[in-house]
């Protein structure tokens, strides 16, 4: 799909977020209830791994633990020029996006290679196996979304290792600065903090 490179209204923007981070959960939730042998190619990647690799065991669960909204779009700027969205998992989706991500020089993208972008695409039409037509009606404003395990958040150690690999140092310190994380009761994102965001994957990890 060609962009046309210009700015949208903060509104339009958060609704194109809103309804990406919904679909995301509710894709991540089908693909987690569905048998093995229903499911793509893509998802076989993670159990392949645990039988060759050590491997967690956790990253063979297709759950999505939190959808962050940060950027241009969280600060309320009235004009942007694309969505920053940040999906935090266990390791089903990061352990290839995070690998396809990097470049010849091992150094992670930043928002101006089109890497991110098609991570949404990856994520919805090769894992989740959306319709195209609801893949390009997401995909109006350019929205750069990056797969993460949720070690970025609850471990500092492993946070600067991946800030070491990005071209933009100070990437989290940014993106934590000031972000949103979608609330699912609500279907809305909700302001929060790096603490809260702690403290929720914890308990998340707990349970």
């Amino acid at each position: 799909m060609m962009f046309d490179g210009g700015t949208h209204s903060h509104a339009s923007a958060l609704e194109q977020a809103t309804a990406t981070a919904r679909a995301l959960i509710e894709g991540a939730e089908r693909l987690r209830n569905r048998s093995m042998n229903e499911v793509p190619l893509l998802a076989w990647l993670p159990f392949l791994k645990l039988a060759t690799e050590d491997s967690d065991v956790n990253s063979c669960d297709p759950v999505i633990c939190e959808v962050l909204l940060f950027g241009s779009v969280a600060k309320k700027a009235e004009d942007v020029g694309d969505v920053d969205l940040m999906v935090l998992d266990t390791g089903f989706y990061s352990m290839l996006v995070l690998n396809q991500d990097r470049r010849d020089d091992g150094t992670l993208p930043d928002s101006k290679e089109g890497a991110l972008q098609d991570n949404l695409r990856l994520l919805l039409g090769g894992y989740m196996e959306y319709e195209e037509d609801l893949i390009e009606g997401l995909s109006l404003i350019p929205t750069d979304l990056h797969v993460l395990p949720c070690r970025v958040v609850t471990d500092e150690a492993f946070r600067e290792e991946i800030a070491q690999q990005h071209l933009d140092p100070y990437f989290f310190e940014n993106a934590f600065s000031c972000m949103m994380r979608y609330e699912r009761t609500c279907s809305a994102f909700v302001p929060t903090t790096l603490i809260e965001l702690q403290s929720q994957l914890r308990i998340r990890e707990s349970a």
